[in-house]
């Protein structure tokens, strides 16, 4: 099971005042999220976070990469990319709100256990 902790993010969208521009947002967040993903087999594995849990689709690199892609509620995906060689981690989610596309980009670290500790 890997638990991981996404302190740092940075959000992007379209600007609604200046045409072909983004306005951005960088966080050091308080409150981090917390993700947990539990490996159920070679393809498939559950997230268990703020939303609750779910099957997400695993995979994996050559380089020690593993990759969540999980698909929400509303049909958005989301990606957690985590290098398992030193447990640093990305989480990507690109979706739109209310017409306006939104981005974000999360890093954080992730360590490993052997079960559900949940």
């Amino acid at each position: 099971m890997f638990t991981c902790r996404f302190d740092s993010s940075v959000i992007a969208s379209l600007s609604k005042r200046v045409p072909n521009s983004a306005e951005y947002m960088l966080g050091e967040d308080k409150n981090p999220n917390i993700m947990r993903f539990l490996i159920i087999d070679e393809d498939r594995a559950a997230i268990f976070g703020n939303a609750g849990q779910q099957e997400v689709v695993v995979i994996r690199n050559a380089d020690g990469q593993v990759v969540f892609v999980e698909q929400n509620g509303e049909g958005n995906v989301f990606t957690y990319t985590i290098n398992r060689n030193d447990g640093t981690a990305i989480w990507n989610k690109a979706y739109f709100a209310m017409d306006t596309p939104i981005a974000l980009m999360a890093l954080g670290r992730c360590s490993t256990t052997r079960g559900p500790d949940l």
